[in-house]
């Protein structure tokens, strides 16, 4: 992307000459590019390998969300021709007000702010009509699509044995409660580890990244970031979960029916990120030195007996 390009871009938005240049961030993703002009400071993201379909599905959950009164988002600017979504040449992403937070340490006490705010996220969307949201499972990997996977040859051994060592009795019942709507269902973020958020004077003013999000069930969004963010040396840290779980309580208290299936869900979330590492660094190759990265999710998994037995009490 070279500055004519960047002052291009910006120029879709009106926000006059740029000042000063700094990249961020190069992922898998997006470019994340810095920039302080006329108008103010502002994030230019710039997609690597998402389509314009998968961007434009993502602007209309933040759009949705902020509909719904949500407050703790990032909603891109638009165009001069009112678009959210610029194209030029070849690059095409968005552009957004930019925040000045940064990633968090993971202690008991960000988890729990962590849980708060996703409990809010969810409840700005619990019982409303969801029907024209995206499905999660468009873009990410629900139960009924992890069980197919684990069933196929092609399936890589290491998530083979673990599926088989962790989730031995299967998930039809789980799959057929999901298809009768039977646990509660919202706006999820889908990807919601710590580092998809931005701490400020150690107050969490923003969640970041909803590429996965959609419609799914709020039990699964909030064991995604149980499994994402509470834990040490790939161990799920009991005192991290236990904050999480009270702060998410404290706003959304768990159905009896959530309770039942947490560790199930806890358990399909590390198969759930797992799946989408293998699909783009397994399967399609997108960076070859992360693909042994799955493993280290899947490796999680031993840890959550000891979860289990702190909420219930040994078997």
């Amino acid at each position: 992307l070279s500055d004519r390009d960047i002052n291009e871009i910006l120029g879709l938005y009106q926000l006059g000459p740029v000042h000063k240049v700094e990249q961020t961030g190069f992922g898998l993703s997006n470019t994340n590019i810095r920039i302080n002009c006329q108008q103010g400071e502002f994030l230019l993201k710039v997609s690597n390998d998402k389509s314009l379909e998968q961007i434009h599905g993502e602007q209309e959950i933040l759009s949705k969300i902020g509909l719904l009164g949500y407050d703790k988002i990032i909603l891109p600017l638009t165009t001069a021709k009112g678009e959210t979504i610029y194209k030029w040449g070849r690059f095409y992403g968005c552009v957004y007000p930019f925040v000045n937070g940064s990633t968090p340490e993971t202690g008991p006490t960000v988890c729990k702010k962590i849980g708060i705010e996703l409990a809010r996220l969810h409840q700005c969307s619990l019982g409303r009509d969801l029907s024209q949201v995206r499905d999660y499972t468009s873009v990410g990997f629900g139960p009924e699509q992890l069980k197919q996977f684990a069933s196929l040859d092609q399936v890589p051994k290491f998530y083979f044995e673990a599926w088989q060592k962790f989730l031995p009795a299967g998930l039809d019942q789980l799959i057929q409660d999901i298809a009768n709507q039977s646990l509660p269902q919202a706006i999820i973020h889908g990807d919601l580890y710590y580092d998809n958020t931005l701490f400020k004077d150690k107050k969490l003013i923003c969640l970041l990244d909803f590429e996965q999000g959609g419609r799914g069930e709020a039990l699964f969004d909030l064991c995604v970031s149980v499994t994402g963010s509470c834990h040490s040396d790939n161990k799920i840290q009991w005192q991290k979960t236990k904050a999480m779980l009270e702060g998410y309580q404290s706003i959304r208290p768990l159905l009896e029916i959530e309770k039942k299936y947490l560790f199930d869900m806890l358990k399909l979330s590390l198969f759930s990120i797992a799946r989408w590492r293998i699909d783009r660094f397994v399967t399609k190759k997108i960076d070859p030195s992360k693909q042994d990265s799955y493993r280290e999710l899947l490796q999680r998994l031993e840890s959550l007996n000891a979860i289990e037995e702190n909420i219930n009490g040994p078997a």
